[in-house]
């Protein structure tokens, strides 16, 4: 239904199963308590695209069923005896399947922590799903060799609105093309058949064709769509893909 009416797979993800383990000697894990509320707001927010969330919202979401199903699934990461990360699982146990529903802090640390908790509750793995913008856990998944699945973004996306999406991340693509060409570029048409204008050069797109250029895809098919040569090309290179933050906590 939603693809009827243009919503799109866009986004660059990436799926692995951390493998059930003896942890390193200096991580253990915990109960996440209420009172790690900023800790947890730190840790999330210090991704590269995240949800704005409040202290409130946290508040809410972590007494959301099923996240407030107890100690047994969401956790907190200690290293050395200091919080290094956290994770919030969701795990059948009949089936011996457990996917993260979210997690953040330092990449080694988190592996470590969700290998000990696969090995402690019996499974023989857990999924985990990352954003491809999330440099640090990228270098840290092939530094130890976990075979990475790229797909698209859960879910679909459209963008309702592209003149008001335009404004909110010309800060973005000031800080990757520069602040004269950020400030140029312009959209025209209709939700449903765009055209991105920079001075004379511009560039049509339709129906799904649409999130997909901002927000890429997988195989980067969106590429084919660019203009031959010419500084619109140069500007989309460079400023395109949009990182589009993973639901997690936020989808409940």
């Amino acid at each position: 239904m939603y693809r009827r009416i243009h919503c799109a797979d866009v986004g660059v993800e990436g799926r692995v199963v951390i493998e059930a383990g003896e942890a390193a000697p200096e991580i253990t894990l915990r109960p996440i308590k209420k009172s790690d509320i900023d800790f947890l707001l730190e840790q999330y927010s210090r991704k590269a695209a995240h949800f704005v969330r409040s202290r409130e919202e946290m508040e809410i979401l972590l007494g959301t069923p099923p996240i407030d199903s107890g100690p047994a699934r969401n956790f907190i990461v200690l290293k050395g005896g200091e919080p290094a990360g956290y994770a919030f699982t969701h795990w059948h146990r009949r089936r011996g399947q457990a996917y993260v529903r979210e997690r953040a802090g330092e990449p080694w640390a988190v592996i470590e922590g969700l290998r000990r908790f696969a090995r402690e509750r019996g499974l023989k793995g857990i999924g985990m799903a990352f954003g491809a913008w999330e440099e640090d856990m990228v270098e840290e998944l092939e530094r130890r060799g976990i075979p990475i699945g790229w797909h698209h973004g859960g879910g679909t996306v459209k963008i309702l609105n592209p003149w008001r999406f335009l404004d909110k991340i010309r800060p973005l693509l000031a800080a990757r093309v520069g602040e004269e060409a950020a400030r140029e570029i312009k959209v025209e048409g209709s939700v449903d058949d765009l055209t991105v204008r920079l001075g004379e050069e511009s560039l049509r797109v339709k129906g799904q064709a649409i999130a997909q250029l901002f927000f890429g895809t997988p195989g980067r098919e969106e590429r084919s769509w660019f203009p031959a040569r010419g500084r619109l090309r140069e500007v989309l290179e460079r400023g395109l893909p949009v990182a589009r933050p993973l639901y997690e906590l936020n989808y409940v």
